[in-house]
C-alpha cells in the first residue's frame, strides 16, 4: 500500500468546494484542458453515493474508470476506483481555514493483484507524479470555478 497526502488552501467555502466536486450534471464535459477527468457520466445518484464513469486523457487516447463517490455525514467524501491494477481510495476533507478552506486529499493505492505487486516499484513513482498534478490542477480549478 502507498499513500499520498496533499493539502491546499482554497479561497472558497467548504460548501462551495463540495458543490464543485460533487454536484455536476449527469453528463459533465470539462471546458479547461487541464481538468481530469475530462468527462464524467453519472450512472446513479443517491443521498450517500454517486456512481460515475470517468474518462481521462491518457498519452495514447482515453482511459475509462468506474468510480463510487461516498458522501459522509460530516461533509467529507471518498472516491473508490481501480486504476492500472491498483485499488485507489481517495479521502477528501474540506475545513474552514482563515478566509478560505483547507482541502486535504489522501490517496491510498493498494495493488489489486500479484502482477501489480511485482510492478509496484515501477508504477508508484509515475502514479504519485500524475496524482499530484491532477490534484494540484483540481484545487486551482476549484478555486477559480466553484460556485
Amino acid at each position: 500500500m502507498a499513500k499520498l497526502e496533499l493539502e491546499y488552501i482554497v479561497r472558497r467555502s467548504p460548501e462551495s468546494i463540495r458543490r464543485w466536486w460533487l454536484e455536476f450534471p449527469d453528463t459533465y464535459v470539462a471546458k479547461d484542458p487541464r481538468e481530469q477527468p475530462h468527462r464524467i457520466v453519472t450512472r446513479s445518484r443517491s443521498d450517500r453515493e454517486i456512481h460515475v464513469t470517468t474518462f481521462w486523457r491518457a498519452p495514447f487516447g482515453e482511459a475509462k474508470t468506474d468510480e463510487v463517490l461516498r458522501l459522509r455525514s460530516d461533509g467529507s467524501w471518498t472516491a473508490d476506483t481501480r486504476f492500472l491494477g491498483f485499488h485507489v481510495h481517495d479521502e477528501f476533507r474540506a475545513t474552514v481555514e482563515g478566509a478560505g478552506t483547507r482541502l486535504r486529499i489522501e490517496s491510498t493505492l493498494t495493488p489489486a493483484n500479484s502482477a501489480t505487486r511485482v510492478l509496484r516499484p515501477l508504477l508508484l513513482p509515475m502514479m504519485r507524479r500524475n496524482f499530484t498534478k491532477v490534484w494540484d490542477d483540481a484545487a486551482a480549478l476549484c478555486e477559480r470555478d466553484a460556485p
